[in-house]
């Protein structure tokens, strides 16, 4: 009977092990093979590596913090919607570079990473909280004509699975098309956001998990819970693969062309 299981697990694992010759899957940061049966593109080290180190954060805002400072760089002057917030890793160095070209390169298949990143920040900062539901800052339809695809939806699509949480893809709509955000100021940023989603509760929906790529100074993210808990959603955190703006070498204002910056 042994042999017999034995022989039985051969024979599952034989389609992953030519996988793994055949079609082989890469760490997006040092490019190294990844097991056909891990869950996402990266290894362990790696994501290890990439992640926020240990420090003080913004419990609103996810921006870092000194030591011992009373306020938060980012948000202390800003009416900042979310209740929490937090991110993977900077937007800097290899994240960045994945980031742009799974939003602007056609690099779709991105999603399932780097959704597995955010769902990976999600479960460090707030361990064993479970979301009513999980949706992804949508894209206006003109942008997504643009792109040939909505990677806020994708994303927080792929966040959902990883977590086992519902994925609530209705959940949000952007009704107005916006200035790009790149090169505004702070509060400019808030003003160009104003009015941008509505949003589609169902009752019961109290605990909601907004997904991005990026975020800034939180102007979209902010927005977009705005637009939730004046449907009615009590609380609303959001978890992004990169926080900008802060440690990365690159200013907030004057990243790449246009939309190609964070503009969040």
């Amino acid at each position: 009977m042994a042999a017999r299981l034995s022989d039985r697990t051969g024979v599952r694992c034989l389609p992953r092990a030519l996988a793994d010759v055949f079609l082989p899957r890469l760490c997006i940061f040092c490019g190294a093979p990844v097991s056909s049966a891990a869950a996402a593109d990266f290894c362990r080290e790696c994501a290890a590596e990439a992640a926020l180190p240990e420090g003080r954060y913004c419990e609103r805002c996810g921006a870092p913090m000194a030591t011992y400072a009373s306020k938060c760089p980012n948000c202390h002057n800003l009416r900042i919607r979310l209740d929490a917030a937090t991110a993977f890793g900077f937007y800097g160095g290899v994240l960045r570079r994945r980031i742009l070209e799974y939003k602007f390169n056609g690099e779709q298949h991105l999603a399932r990473t780097l959704g597995a990143l955010v769902a990976r920040a999600v479960e460090m900062r707030w361990p064993g909280v479970a979301f009513d539901a999980v949706a992804g800052v949508p894209l206006h339809r003109r942008r997504k004509r643009e792109r040939g695809f909505d990677q806020g939806r994708e994303l927080g699509r792929w966040t959902a699975r990883r977590l086992g949480a519902p994925w609530a893809s209705g959940l949000l709509r952007r009704v107005r098309y916006t200035e790009r955000q790149v090169g505004l100021t702070r509060t400019a940023r808030l003003k160009n956001m104003k009015g941008a989603f509505a949003a589609f509760v169902k009752s019961g929906l109290e605990n909601v998990l907004l997904v991005d790529d990026t975020m800034t100074t939180g102007a979209t993210l902010s927005e977009a819970a705005r637009a939730l808990k004046r449907a009615g959603v009590t609380r609303v955190c959001a978890a992004v693969a990169a926080r900008a703006g802060f440690d990365t070498g690159i200013p907030v204002a004057a990243d790449g062309d246009g939309d190609r910056g964070t503009g969040q």
